[in-house]
């Protein structure tokens, strides 16, 4: 990712709460040998009249409350410790604990979990973040985020740029990081999750497991609400020898620092693909034709491979770090630089194409 999420300490967590609650009576109660009890008897105030007329709680809270009877209390144990530890969530992004206990659960209990995430997924869009308050759960999480963001661009991509909050607008998706048909417990845990395009959405994500790659090895993946964020280096990409013609560079696109979870990235949003077609070769010359017209209105006169070098850099330095894809624009400048102190055939090709650039 290009930047992280803030995580925002006022947020409630309280729906996921409650239905996880629901989980674990159910649970609680088979390894206890009791009846479960009734799901109104655990609407804690003041949040209780939000959700007591949501009939369709009840009838999956039934069904789940029918399918553990068919599990052991082993299993039934196993599982309840997961969900009773606070770090869950994070203990299984971060790969250090399986979300399934090694013996298994069954296939109609999760199904029946499933559901009852399924249905409080759903209501995040309906119910208020807060008794008395107007705006949704969802609305207010897309806000939030919104207005923390270092620029309102997608950081899973840096490309398409998010609407700002409004009633009269449809708020961008906040899709399940970890998706919720392969981990239905954090179907509406909101750290699980994030504002995304539609692109990054709909047409590279889709149900992709973030955890687990194609052959169904385990692989990391970043944290959106956490610290780890990807720089774009194009230092080792060959200014020339690219394109259909050769006259673009020859990219190769990495990740600082270099990272497993990098990686993953890539592979589910397929980043440097969209980055080397749709802009690093599409918009190259476009973007030296800017650099012209700064060197030309600064009139500056490129004499040797260093003033070229230096001049590359400092339209770098100009360009934003984020914003009108200046997390690529920035690396692509600075590589040129680079070259342009090359004492072979292609930095002096690089100070030719400078000084024919600003001379124009």
């Amino acid at each position: 990712m290009l930047f992280n999420y803030v995580p925002n300490p006022d947020q409630s967590n309280w729906l996921q709460e409650f239905l996880t609650s629901l989980v674990k009576e159910a649970l609680d109660a088979h390894v206890d040998g009791r009846a479960p009890r009734s799901w109104q008897t655990m609407l804690a105030h003041p949040y209780s009249p939000i959700l007591e007329s949501r009939r369709g709680l009840k009838s999956r809270y039934t069904h789940l409350t029918k399918t553990v009877k068919k599990m052991s209390s082993e299993q039934s144990s196993q599982l309840l410790a997961l969900l009773n530890s606070p770090s869950y969530y994070r203990e299984v992004l971060a790969g250090q604990v399986s979300y399934k206990p090694a013996s298994g659960i069954s296939d109609e209990f999760l199904e029946a979990m499933k559901s009852v995430y399924d249905f409080g997924f759903d209501l995040l869009g309906k119910l208020e973040s807060a008794p008395g308050e107007t705006e949704t759960i969802r609305d207010r999480m897309y806000r939030l985020a919104y207005t923390a963001m270092p620029a309102h661009y997608c950081p899973f991509c840096g490309i398409d740029r998010f609407d700002a909050p409004h009633s009269d607008m449809p708020r961008h998706a906040l899709d399940h990081y970890l998706a919720i048909s392969e981990y239905p417990a954090f179907g509406t845990h909101l750290p699980n999750l994030v504002p995304m395009c539609g692109r990054c959405n709909s047409s590279f994500k889709l149900a992709a497991d973030m955890l687990k790659a194609d052959d169904g090895t385990s692989r990391a993946c970043v944290d959106p609400y956490g610290d780890q964020t990807a720089t774009i280096s194009l230092m080792n990409s060959s200014p020339f020898g690219g394109g259909v013609d050769g006259q673009v560079p020859l990219w190769r696109i990495e990740f600082e620092p270099p990272s497993e979870a990098f990686e993953t990235w890539d592979n589910v949003f397929k980043v440097r693909l969209r980055y080397s077609e749709s802009f690093l070769d599409a918009e190259y010359h476009a973007w030296l034709d800017d650099f012209a017209k700064w060197g030309r209105d600064k009139q500056l006169s490129i004499s040797n491979n260093q003033d070229a070098s230096n001049a590359l850099n400092k339209w770098a330095s100009l360009c934003p770090k984020l914003r009108d894809q200046g997390f690529l624009k920035r690396p692509m400048f600075e590589m040129l630089a680079a070259c342009a102190l090359l004492p072979d055939a292609n930095g002096a090709r690089v100070t030719r194409l400078v000084r024919t650039l600003c001379a124009l």
